[in-house]
């Protein structure tokens, strides 16, 4: 329990002078006056009744003191945190916010907060517009829509990117273009898509938004952007401006992925992406990664 010893002090001696100002004030002589054998009747002492009253008001403002002082717990600022994209602190989790647009313009929030080992607890929290929230939790969380397994069959690559697999993915482009081709949809681990550059980078945006991605990685997965599309000045949806590198299949549907100047993923012209950390599942971030 803690308190402030200046303003207890200067409680204390404001109440001393506020008792020292109150005039005495006896009981009335039959009031104060009481039968025993030995006398019988005895005088008491005349009580400074102001200065009691006055005294049980010091103790019990200087426990209002101590008890506001203390004050509720508070999180520890985000400068003590030691953790960073690609390494927790024991106990931590990783956080992500999501925020799109639905078809009627509804914002779409997506808070996930993902323990390592990739094999732990993670929980989701969603909400459209201003509805009710929605929550959901599992293990082994997969940040690929487009896989229908269950992450805890699949085995951890680019379409499954664990945090465990991210720390010792390549980081040479050439050597994750070809990688994330052979994970695209639709291949057979080896043969080029027809749409490869869409592919492609559809995969390397599932790697992008990964939790756990250390940040030389996410340097390198743009680097390896700019070899499959080119690039060109954007803002994700929240109009935090970055650089664009958009690709697209023969149907017209479109792959985009928005790096800032730090080449951290941002998200796209219909989404903004936020990683951090926070001390437990559900509780609001407190750090917030570049």
């Amino acid at each position: 329990m803690n308190s402030d010893p200046s303003l207890e002090d200067d409680l204390a001696a404001a109440l001393r002078a506020r008792a020292e100002s109150v005039p005495d004030t006896p009981w009335s002589p039959r009031a104060s006056r009481t039968r025993d054998a030995a006398s019988p009747w005895r005088e008491r002492k005349p009580r400074r009744v102001g200065a009691t009253l006055v005294a049980a008001a010091a103790l019990a403002l200087a426990v209002v003191v101590v008890v506001v002082s203390q004050g509720p717990a508070t999180a520890p600022p985000a400068a003590s945190i030691s953790d960073t994209p690609g390494h927790l602190a024991p106990g931590h989790f990783y956080y992500s916010l999501s925020v799109s647009a639905d078809g009627s313009g509804e914002r779409v929030r997506s808070e996930i907060w993902q323990p390592e080992p990739s094999t732990g607890m993670w929980l989701r929290r969603s909400q459209v517009g201003t509805g009710e929230p929605a929550t959901s939790s599992g293990r082994c969380l997969s940040f690929n829509t487009l896989a229908a397994a269950d992450a805890c069959t699949l085995a951890p690559g680019w379409a499954n990117p664990s945090p465990e697999f991210l720390a010792r993915a390549p980081r040479d482009p050439a050597v994750i273009a070809a990688q994330l081709a052979a994970a695209a949809p639709g291949n057979n681990g080896s043969a080029p898509h027809p749409s490869s550059a869409y592919a492609t980078l559809a995969v390397l945006r599932v790697a992008a938004r990964a939790n756990g991605l250390p940040i030389d990685l996410s340097r390198a997965l743009q680097r390896t952007a700019a070899l499959l599309a080119p690039a060109s000045p954007s803002r994700n949806l929240d109009g935090v401006p970055g650089t664009a590198y958009a690709a697209s299949p023969s149907d017209g549907l479109g792959a985009v992925v928005i790096f800032d100047a730090e080449g951290t993923y941002i998200g796209s012209p219909a989404e903004s992406f936020t990683r951090g950390v926070a001390t437990e599942a559900g509780a609001p971030p407190v750090k917030l990664f570049p």
